[in-house]
């Protein structure tokens, strides 16, 4: 039974390891994910707007700001600074 127990707790620190590399992983591409999926909802509402789908803009414009959200303050700040002024939401300042 030891040699079960110390196979279980080394199981137990592997896991954990793998856990904390996965979160440094998803938090180094946090922000370019954010900023190509921006990207991509622009094209997405360039198009909404020729096609006049009114549907298709509130839409997009609810993900946009959910892509927002989704960063912390400092994130948020660095990718609006990417941003030409016209894209830019307006300052909730």
């Amino acid at each position: 039974m030891p040699g079960v127990a110390a196979r279980k707790a080394q199981l137990t620190v592997t896991q954990e390891h793998l856990l904390e590399e996965l979160f440094d992983v998803l938090e180094n591409i946090r922000l370019p994910l954010a900023n190509e999926t921006w990207e991509k909802c622009n094209l997405m509402l360039a198009d909404a707007v020729r096609r006049q789908d009114r549907v298709g803009l509130e839409r997009l414009r609810l993900v946009k700001k959910r892509i927002l959200g989704s960063l912390d303050e400092a994130e948020r700040e660095a990718m609006l600074r990417l941003m030409p002024p016209a894209d830019r939401p307006p300052s909730e300042k």
